[in-house]
């Protein structure tokens, strides 16, 4: 599941150690919510992703 989700954020030009790293702490805040509506924001395609997760452009 990892790997994929690795290679998608690659694909949509993320940088995915950060990407992880966001996903994963956003994931943590929200444990105890029962509103999911967050989670589209941590798609890799989502347009609120974090500056740090977009690769540098080459």
């Amino acid at each position: 599941m990892i790997y994929s989700i690795t290679e998608t954020a690659k694909l949509n030009g993320l940088r995915p150690y950060f990407y992880l790293s966001y996903l994963l702490d956003t994931m943590r805040r929200h444990q105890t919510d029962t509103n999911y509506d967050f989670i589209d924001n941590l798609l890799p395609w989502s347009s609120s992703l974090p500056e740090n997760c977009y690769a540098p452009k080459k």
